[in-house]
């Protein structure tokens, strides 16, 4: 019987910085800025978001700072060591679902094409990212789910002017 492994649907590749191949530890100074960055890619359309975890000696917790694309592939970010020891770095990717479906529902809301689909499902992306939102946020992206989803009046303004659309694209 064969097994067909499933290849990875994210790749990160070319990680800097890096001494021959990781086999090496890359060095730094206390305070300096040490900069990351990969080549992160994913088959399809969907967008990706990135981000650098890291932790310094004797740490158990990791922290985290977003990376940014910067060009075709090509992810940056950064952290800054605060005491001398060994200090550990990884690099998270993950397919933006939110952001896949903005880029889509701006395509549709630019062309006139009916947009109450997509309204609900923005909707449903909101809620779902809920548990994992820090709390002081949760009213926020309620209630922007709530207007995505309010009955407009037949004269309502349409396109980007819709109080649904705004709500939807709203940071």
């Amino acid at each position: 019987m064969k097994t067909h492994l499933k290849a990875p649907e994210i790749a990160i590749e070319a990680i800097r910085p890096s001494v021959d191949g990781g086999q090496f530890r890359a060095k730094a100074v206390v305070g300096d800025r040490v900069e990351v960055s990969a080549d992160i890619f994913r088959d399809g359309p969907d967008l990706l978001q990135a981000a650098i975890r890291y932790r310094g000696p004797g740490e158990t917790k990791w922290s985290s700072t977003p990376m940014a694309l910067i060009e075709n592939d090509r992810w940056v970010g950064a952290f800054y060591p605060d005491q001398i020891g060994r200090w550990s770095y990884a690099i998270e990717s993950w397919t933006d679902r939110f952001g896949t479906w903005r880029r889509q529902f701006i395509k549709k809301v630019e062309v006139g094409d009916p947009i109450e689909l997509e309204l609900e499902e923005g909707a449903r992306l909101i809620e779902q990212s809920l548990p994992s939102v820090p709390t002081r946020q949760r009213k926020q992206l309620t209630a922007a789910a709530q207007a995505m989803r309010a009955q407009v009046p037949k004269d309502a303004p349409a396109g980007f002017a819709d109080p649904r659309v705004v709500a939807a694209l709203s940071d």
